[in-house]
């Protein structure tokens, strides 16, 4: 494809230094090490730097349910972090606002000067202010970044130093484009674009399908096996045309059974059509989050060159613009 490029891949691939910056930014605002078991109350790119985040968290002791919602889940001994790169995000600051009130700790990270960041500050709550210079889905390294030193503290600085040299961007980038090149054909052949992993969790099929909906206004399908449910794996079917299908590749060492499902993904839906492999072993061996980050990377840049090669933009937002806009009235409502 080649061509121009926009300014916003300089935002994803800026991302092995904006992590370390972020963790800096975590580990200055933490005053105390935070319940074990943490509410994530996150949307879209935060809720995915969430997720990614927990992957390491978790070695160190803690437990990060990530939560989309407006309303707090309640657990006993939980606490509450609160994650926008805007700060400006209505769920989100709900969901703090009514978890504050019913008396659960908070912590948070949050665009400086925002709505999000006031409010933890009013409470006397932790919260690493970051300075707002992109999109939030393209800034998901500082994101996470901030969450590991806000939550995990100083003990996580040799990982994240680590991850951040692990993530070759030259690499990912070739990477992108190949996929870019592949969505674009399946656009062509007007054929059903289909996002394949063994992601349990569905961590990774779901940044493929918010980065492809924001950046490039493409819908996808996302199979998440076994999250998908196991009996599609055997039953799945493409009624009326064949589809083109992108597999998230992990070979996780030490996990015979996404292993085997991913063998089972890469000989039937070599069958069933065209199909890419983006391999992300060598990141998921490193370590998962390196693993995480990386797919991020590809699906942000993969995205963004397709919107360019379809002629559309990158940073059009009018839907979620009106989303918001009418969430605010009904929010705001007596």
């Amino acid at each position: 494809m080649g061509g121009a490029r926009h300014w916003l891949e300089s935002l994803y691939t800026s991302w092995p230094a904006t992590l370390l910056e972020g963790f800096r930014a975590g580990l200055e605002a933490r005053k105390r090490d935070p319940p074990r078991i943490l509410l994530g109350c996150g949307m879209g790119g935060s809720a995915y730097s969430i997720a990614a985040a927990s992957l390491a968290l978790e070695e160190h002791g803690y437990s990060v349910i990530a939560w989309r919602g407006h309303k707090p889940l309640r657990l006993p001994g939980a606490g509450v972090l609160a994650v926008s790169y805007s700060g400006e995000t209505l769920e989100t600051i709900e969901c703090t606002r009514a978890s504050i009130e019913a008396g659960l700790p908070a912590l948070g990270v949050a665009g400086r000067g925002s709505t999000l960041e006031r409010l933890l500050e009013a409470r006397g709550m932790p919260v690493a202010g970051l300075e707002r210079r992109g999109v939030p889905r393209a800034s998901l390294g500082s994101l996470v970044g901030a969450i590991m030193g806000l939550v995990a503290g100083g003990v996580a600085a040799r990982r994240l130093s680590r991850v951040a040299s692990s993530l070759d961007v030259d690499g990912l980038s070739a990477e992108a484009e190949k996929v870019a090149y592949f969505l674009w054909e399946a656009l062509e052949a007007e054929a059903l674009p289909v996002v394949v992993a063994c992601d349990p969790q569905g961590l990774l099929t779901s940044r493929w399908l918010s980065e492809l909906a924001e950046n490039a206004g493409v819908r996808v399908v996302a199979e998440a096996y076994p999250g998908a449910g196991h009996n599609s794996i055997v039953t799945w079917d493409y009624p009326g045309g064949r589809g083109y299908f992108l597999f998230i590749k992990r070979a996780p060492p030490g996990d015979g059974f996404c292993r085997a499902v991913e063998g089972f993904i890469e000989e039937r839906y070599r069958e069933l059509g065209p199909l890419h492999v983006v391999d992300l072993s060598r990141y998921e061996a490193a370590d998962p989050l390196a693993a995480a980050l990386a797919n991020a990377i590809v699906a942000g840049l993969a995205s963004t060159r397709l919107a360019l090669r379809l002629g559309r933009d990158p940073l059009e937002t009018r839907g979620i613009d009106l989303y918001k806009s009418k969430l605010h009235g009904i929010l705001k409502a007596p």
